[in-house]
């Protein structure tokens, strides 16, 4: 489903009041090491590497800091996951992936006070949403 959370629930953040707690944050920041292991496994897919980049672009965002800031070490990490998935060889199969980028990359600028930069990836995500 276009939308749906890639964390697995147990770890997910935010979506009701009991993911507030310390110990779900927790498990949810503590996990970075993890996926940085399975990123650099071997076996790991590329469509798998796109989904761990995420995770860990997600955990970036959430460390406090200015607009120059995050356009500067943020942007390029958000904008090489979106170009991954533009580079996946079944295009269709790709679709929820890059929809996710998208409206990812898309909120990002938005976040940094560039959204009319944005306007594209959403209008692209909408068309391959349909």
């Amino acid at each position: 489903m276009i939308g749906a959370a890639d964390e697995p629930a147990d770890i997910a953040y935010a979506t009701t009041p009991d993911h507030w707690s310390p110990t779900r944050l927790s498990r949810h920041a503590d996990a970075e090491p993890a996926l940085r292991t399975a990123l650099d496994a071997p076996t790991t897919t590329p469509a798998q590497r796109i989904v761990l980049e995420r995770r860990l672009n997600v955990r970036a965002t959430l460390a406090p800091m200015s607009r120059e800031a995050a356009a500067r070490r943020l942007l390029p990490a958000y904008t090489k996951v979106l170009d991954r998935t533009r580079a996946l060889a079944d295009p269709a199969g790709a679709n929820p992936l890059r929809v996710r980028a998208l409206t990812d990359h898309a909120l990002l600028l938005a976040s940094v006070g560039r959204a009319r930069d944005g306007i594209a990836d959403l209008e692209e995500a909408a068309g391959l949403y349909g």
